[in-house]
């Protein structure tokens, strides 16, 4: 059994230096425009904060400097679907005219900065993860406390029902994200969570659910490195989803909820975004392993 200090040791396979997987044009002009942080300066402050957050929360996610992707536009794909793009054209016109937008597991929350940087209000941003020190990481990578309101980082499990903050936000949000947390549950947990996102989800047809999963091209459980300080429980193993099985569990819980979903899910190879075609296939995980983004909208 791995020590707290072997798991938080740098020598690992999902610990990257930034030149192995360097900021995307995109989130650097978010560092650089609406962060104000000088050009010269990015991978510095880059490297500072994932660091201090390691210390915390050795989680591959940190590691592998994930919380530099934005999930939700899609900016680091090699070739991102027309409907991830269409999706955030349409995510960002429901903020702007007043909708609500919650990103669950949050952590730093740039899909939040991102959608703010483009012009949706800050009014309508919600963010929740359970562990709230993320938040304050979040403000000190983008230094935004005067243009995002800290009462809307709300710290909380987000099984609990009635966890103050998320409660009071039930039935009112109208588009819902979810990058790299649906993994971290059992499968019977995901189920719970699923019907979860829909209960804080406003009641009525068009509200979305998008986002990230760990993925598999053979859905079910598998170990996972450092998985123990990653997964809910304490788990040395994940159940990862194919595209396949991810499409079933939102049709069963549908059935359950007496509601319909149309579950539009892409897998992707890890390795394209987490140090390059460079590395040996199985660098950091196998080559039947990668991601899934998903966009989920709700028909009936």
């Amino acid at each position: 059994m791995s020590s707290d200090t072997d798991i938080r040791s740098k020598n690992q396979p999902f610990y990257l230096s930034l030149s192995q997987h360097p900021p995307t044009p995109a989130f650097r002009d978010l560092l650089e425009n609406y962060s104000k942080i000088l050009p010269k300066d990015v991978e510095t402050h880059l490297e500072a904060i994932r660091d201090s957050a390691w210390t915390h929360h050795p989680y591959p996610s940190i590691g592998l400097f994930i919380f530099t992707d934005l999930g939700l536009s899609g900016d680091d794909l090699p070739n991102t679907p027309q409907e991830i793009t269409s999706t955030y054209s349409t995510i960002l016109q429901i903020l702007k005219d007043g909708g609500k937008f919650l990103d669950t597991g949050c952590m730093f929350a740039q899909d939040i900065r991102k959608l703010v940087h483009d012009g949706a209000p800050s009014t309508g941003v919600y963010g929740t993860d359970l562990h709230g020190e993320y938040f304050d990481f979040g403000y000190e990578l983008f230094r935004d406390k005067n243009i995002l309101l800290r009462d809307h980082f709300i710290a909380a499990d987000i099984l609990d029902e009635n966890a103050a903050g998320l409660k009071e936000l039930e039935g009112r949000i109208d588009v819902l994200n979810a990058v790299h947390l649906i993994h971290v549950f059992s499968l019977e947990d995901q189920k719970l969570l699923l019907k979860r996102f829909i209960a804080l989800l406003k009641p009525e047809r068009g509200v979305m659910v998008t986002g990230r999963l760990t993925g598999n091209l053979n859905a079910g459980y598998h170990e996972l490195a450092n998985a123990k300080a990653t997964v809910k429980g304490g788990r040395a193993e994940i159940f990862e989803h194919n595209v396949e099985s991810f499409k079933k569990l939102w049709g069963e819980v549908g059935e359950e909820t007496g509601t319909r979903w149309d579950c539009k899910a892409w897998f992707w190879r890890f390795g394209i975004h987490t140090g390059g075609e460079d590395k040996p296939a199985n660098w950091h995980r196998k080559k039947e392993h990668g991601f899934i983004s998903f966009v989920v909208t709700r028909t009936e």
